[in-house]
């Protein structure tokens, strides 16, 4: 996850193979938990169509700005989001990934580090998201909630 963080921040640059690459391990995970029985079939499908709903939202993104809003490489990660850490935890994180993104673009903007020109990678936040979702996502859907 680091090293998606840093390449997009750094580079700009999502590496596909490693998000597939995570993506295949966390489902063979799960189906390894499901085989002796610590993991619930229901839990695999509702995992894989978070998936399936975050990769189509970030397409829907991605196709309604022509690129500008969001690069291809994010809808990926947002899927992988989707597997890793399933519903609900997911949701959470991605909502928090859109409100730290936007809190920090804001602050990046603010302090003329990037202009409004400049593009501000995504999966960076996505990734911070997914830490605070797995550490506190049931406090926050307790609190919200």
């Amino acid at each position: 996850m680091m090293i998606l963080a840093l390449t997009d921040w750094f580079y700009g640059v999502v590496l596909v193979n490693i998000v597939w690459v995570g993506f295949v391990m966390t489902f063979i995970y799960r189906l390894i938990l499901w085989s002796y029985g610590a993991y619930q079939m229901n839990d695999l499908g509702t995992a894989l169509f978070l998936s399936v709903i975050f990769y189509g939202f970030f397409w829907l993104l991605w196709k309604v700005t022509k690129g500008r809003g969001m690069a291809d490489g994010d809808m990926y990660v947002a899927m992988y989001m989707g597997i890793l850490i399933g519903f609900p935890k997911g949701l959470v994180a991605m909502m928090l990934s859109f409100v730290i993104g936007a809190m920090a673009g804001v602050l990046l903007i603010a302090t003329k580090i990037r202009s409004r020109k400049d593009t501000v990678p995504f999966v960076p936040f996505m990734i911070v998201a997914m830490v605070i979702s797995l550490l506190w996502g049931n406090w926050i859907i307790g609190y919200v909630g």
